[in-house]
C-alpha cells in the first residue's frame, strides 16, 4: 500500500525478503528483474508490529484475499475493488513527495513514460 509494490509481486514475496533494519524490500519484478524498493517510515512501523516476520509468505492466501476483496469492495468503496489502487495511490503520493519520475518510476519497476502516462490517464 505504501511502497507501490504490485499485487501479485507481494503474493510472491517472503519476510526473508523484507529488511526492516535498511528499510528496504527486494522484489522480484512482473519482468523477472530484482529492485529494492525503500519502505516508508509507516510501512516499517506496521511491519514490525507483526508477530513471527522471520520467513514464509508474507501474503495471505489468494482465496483469503479475494473474501477480503469483496467484502472491503462493498463497505469501503460501495462497489467494484479496482486493479491495483493501493499501488496507483502510492504512485501519485511518491511522485508527489519526491518529486522525481525517474526515481519512483525505478521503484515501482516502471520507465517515467509508463508513470506518467498512467498517472495521467487516471486524473484526467
Amino acid at each position: 500500500m505504501f511502497a507501490g509494490v504490485r499485487p501479485d509481486e507481494i503474493m510472491r514475496l517472503d519476510w526473508s525478503q523484507i529488511n526492516l533494519e535498511t528499510a528496504t524490500v527486494s522484489v522480484n519484478g512482473k519482468t523477472r528483474r530484482r529492485r529494492l524498493v525503500p519502505l516508508p517510515e509507516i510501512a516499517v512501523r506496521l511491519l514490525g508490529n507483526v508477530p513471527a516476520q522471520c520467513c514464509g509468505p508474507v501474503a495471505p492466501s489468494h482465496s483469503t484475499v479475494r473474501r477480503w476483496k469483496r467484502r472491503a469492495a462493498q463497505s469501503i468503496l460501495g462497489g467494484k475493488w479496482l486493479a491495483d489502487i493501493f499501488r496507483h495511490t502510492a504512485a501519485s503520493y511518491l511522485l508527489a513527495k519526491h518529486e522525481g519520475a525517474g526515481k519512483v518510476a525505478l521503484w515501482l519497476g516502471n520507465s517515467s513514460k509508463i508513470l506518467l502516462t498512467h498517472l495521467s490517464r487516471r486524473r484526467g
